[in-house]
């Protein structure tokens, strides 16, 4: 039996609560730190951080360094054959093996249909089943409206929220490109979700896909076939466990998008983080 699609409702989770305990206007910021080699930087307190909002220095509210539970979406493009399949299966095997207790993954695939697994949740075996059982290629690959609808699904979940795409790099439709390409980039940067792809290098990966990671603070990994695939997506799982909750007061709430800029003062590191926010009440 396959899945239901994705249902309207999606409950707020009291079972996720992340670091933040500023006020209701504190934006939080979450930032991956790598030195010369690529290695991941785990001893850094407030003082080495820097951040400004549209260019404004602004002061450190809230900030941890402790791993902060994942809550993610698991998006796999299956425009493919069922020999790929097992591939598949292997590369999220990447992902559940990095998994810790804490951590919540629902499980989304697309192709002739996008389906959503019903549950965001931690156990291991359930979303083994739906790996196991629930993968079907098809012959059309919708990105755009499948990222939409990745997004909608953990929207009102608290704290940091995360798709983890493997994909062809692009959409293939037999109409026009959805209309979803120019406006999910935008909810991606309202909602604040990182998105964090995984694509191949024959792939002509999406322009607007590789800009919407990079200022997600996501990161974009090219790997050669599916058979690297696991390794790429337990590298994403280890960042995203390593990052540091920068939070700060906005400049002002003018509903307009501002640039954010988050840097260390030590010399030779790099900063991953998320590159805007839309500077609203509802944000």
């Amino acid at each position: 039996m396959r899945w239901l699609a994705l249902s309207a409702a999606v409950f707020l989770s009291a079972q996720n609560q992340t670091a933040l305990k500023g006020t209701v206007d504190t934006v939080a910021v979450y930032a991956t730190v790598t030195d010369k080699s690529g290695a991941l930087v785990s001893d850094l307190k407030r003082e080495d951080f820097e951040v400004t909002d549209n260019n404004a220095r602004r002061e450190i509210s809230v900030f941890s360094s402790s791993a902060q539970p994942i809550t993610a979406v698991l998006l796999l493009d299956l425009n493919g054959s069922s020999r790929d399949v097992p591939w598949l299966q292997a590369a999220s095997d990447g992902v559940l093996g990095s998994l810790q207790p804490e951590d919540r993954l629902r499980i989304a695939t697309f192709a002739d249909e996008i389906m959503i697994s019903p549950r965001l949740t931690s156990d291991r075996s359930y979303l083994s089943w739906v790996l196991r059982e629930q993968l079907w290629p098809g012959v059309i690959s919708p990105l755009w409206d499948a990222l939409d609808e990745a997004v909608s699904s953990i929207a009102r979940e608290p704290g940091r929220r995360d798709i983890l795409l493997l994909t062809n790099g692009g959409e293939f439709t037999y109409g026009n490109v959805s209309l979803k390409r120019s406006s999910v980039p935008t909810r991606v940067r309202r909602e604040a979700v990182g998105v964090h792809a995984i694509t191949f290098k024959k792939a002509k990966v999406d322009g607007a896909l590789r800009t919407m990671v990079h200022d997600s603070g996501g990161t974009l990994t090219i790997v050669k076939d599916l058979s690297f695939a696991s390794d790429a997506f337990a590298s994403i799982v280890k960042r995203l466990h390593a990052q540091y909750l920068v939070g700060f007061e906005p400049v002002s709430l003018d509903g307009t998008p501002h640039k954010i800029k988050v840097s260390v003062k030590r010399p030779g590191l790099t900063v991953e983080a998320r590159a805007q926010y839309i500077a609203s009440p509802n944000r």
